[in-house]
């Protein structure tokens, strides 16, 4: 069993010297949503939690992995289904957050999916927004999340929530 509590709709990424950092989620006791980050050195064995965020306890949330190292984290839901469109930035894996935008120029939204792309920008799609709508527009941020171009208003997949994303290797996304 992993040190840190089970939960469902949290974020995890894999660092580029290979720990792994799970982040928020929500968990079956009291608080329902957390807002703890925890990493791992060693394949998922053992965990270390690190402090806790300045971002507010949420699930629903993505995160990325920019070429820099440093992680992004966008979006999400609050324990009272408040929807988020906030970015947070930490440059030392997990350890020290900084909001990089306090309202990003996309709507809030939860459960949605986001990829950091070979050149660097960060592609946010799709998710449930305001009034339990499914979305499937899509953002570009090429200054690591601080402001956001809308790409597509309606993309041509059906709005959709709780589905991932890949960059395939020659930058095209799935």
């Amino acid at each position: 069993h992993a040190e840190w509590q089970a939960r469902w709709e949290h974020t995890s990424v894999v660092m580029p010297n290979g720990s792994i950092i799970l982040m928020g989620g929500s968990r079956g006791d009291t608080p329902r949503q957390v807002n703890d980050v925890w990493r791992s050195e060693d394949d998922g064995v053992t965990w270390k939690e690190l402090p806790d965020p300045e971002w507010e306890a949420r699930y629903g949330q993505a995160a990325v992995v920019m070429p820099d190292g440093s992680i992004i984290l966008m979006g999400g839901s609050d324990d009272k289904y408040a929807y988020k469109n906030d970015v947070w930035r930490s440059d030392d894996g997990g350890e020290i957050w900084t909001r990089v935008a306090e309202h990003a120029e996309w709507p809030a939204r939860y459960r949605h999916t986001s990829v950091a792309m070979p050149d660097g920008s960060i592609v946010i799609m799709g998710g449930r927004g305001e009034s339990y709508a499914y979305m499937n527009d899509v953002w570009r941020s090429t200054d690591e999340g601080a402001t956001w171009t809308q790409v597509a208003e309606h993309a041509e997949w059906t709005a959709r929530w709780e589905h991932t994303s890949v960059v395939m290797p020659d930058g095209s996304i799935v």
